[in-house]
């Protein structure tokens, strides 16, 4: 028995694993073998797989909506996308002043011009 119908039928969540490109429109050229093809179409299948009846959450993340697949958006596959957006200087003065509480900073760092240099970036730009 697989282990996603082991999981199914003690009601447990199904971990599953997942990569950028496993839910890109772009070709899987380089990835494998087409290893990100089939993660999508696992995910897709079991996803398939369920009925209404079922209360099952998928819980994903990107910085980058704009290459989801578009077979993960279907109707009926997700009923809800929820968009947050970046944070705003008040949100990342408090990141930055949570990350950077058990670190040692030198005094001549400016935590406001950080805030304000850091405005529309994501943390990946940080580096």
């Amino acid at each position: 028995m697989r282990a996603s119908e082991k999981a199914r039928k003690k009601k447990l969540t199904h971990p599953s694993s997942s990569s950028t490109s496993s839910t890109s429109n772009s070709s899987s050229a380089g990835d494998a073998g087409g290893a990100a093809d089939r993660v999508l179409n696992q995910l897709l299948t079991e996803m398939d797989g369920m009925n209404s009846k079922k209360t099952v959450f998928i819980i994903g993340a990107t910085n980058r909506p704009d290459i989801i697949d578009s077979a993960l958006l279907r109707p009926g596959r997700l009923d809800q996308l929820i968009y947050i957006p970046l944070p705003d200087d008040p949100s990342r003065r408090q990141i930055f002043s949570a990350v950077l509480r058990k670190s040692p900073v030198a005094p001549d760092v400016d935590l406001e011009l950080l805030v304000k240099y850091t405005a529309g970036k994501r943390r990946v730009n940080f580096f």
